[in-house]
């Protein structure tokens, strides 16, 4: 059956408890059952994160979920204790993500204020200014990789390294998704 919300809410649960679907098949009279034990779904966005020769740090974003400036703090962090002491933030076939994260991300290293990325639409008071925060910021040098495939919010933090000359962006062409 179909629910208005798509049946997300039939689904969603305490961790630990179990939820029971019927599959009906086109084309097969009968249905069948299958049991679901509810769980908490990670969204990490962080492939890699780790010294690719002494001092000298990459990570990887592979996408922006609403996790992705968290766990780039941990990874900063985490490789600043191994002795990094300079960045490269791979962003490679990322397709994009959540714009608050974009934000996120390149606020570690702009400084606080700076402009991240604006938009403007056509409707009256839609214009919007994203500023970089001043939370966890790290001035370690730093290296963008990039390639076609990197996407929307990819670009949102490649652009934004770029336009501060606050590193260097290494790669080809990145997708162009309206930026």
């Amino acid at each position: 059956g179909t629910w208005p919300d798509g049946g997300t809410t039939m689904f969603k649960g305490e961790k630990g408890t179990k939820v029971t679907i019927t599959i009906q098949r086109p084309g097969e009279d009968a249905g069948f059952d299958v049991t679901l034990m509810r769980d908490e779904i990670p969204t990490h966005s962080l492939a890699h994160a780790f010294l690719v020769k002494p001092k000298v740090g990459l990570i990887r974003v592979s996408n922006f979920t609403s996790t992705t400036t968290s766990e780039l703090d941990e990874a900063i962090l985490e490789l600043k204790g191994q002795g990094m002491e300079r960045l490269i933030l791979d962003l490679r076939s990322n397709p994009g993500g959540l714009l608050d994260q974009a934000v996120g991300v390149a606020s570690r290293f702009i400084p606080e204020g700076k402009l991240v990325v604006y938009t403007r639409g056509r409707i009256a008071g839609s214009d919007q200014d994203y500023t970089a925060k001043g939370d966890h910021r790290t001035d370690a040098p730093l290296v963008v990789l990039v390639d076609h495939s990197s996407a929307s919010a990819s670009e949102i933090v490649s652009g934004c390294i770029q336009d501060h000359d606050r590193g260097l962006v290494v790669g080809t062409t990145s997708w162009g998704k309206g930026l």
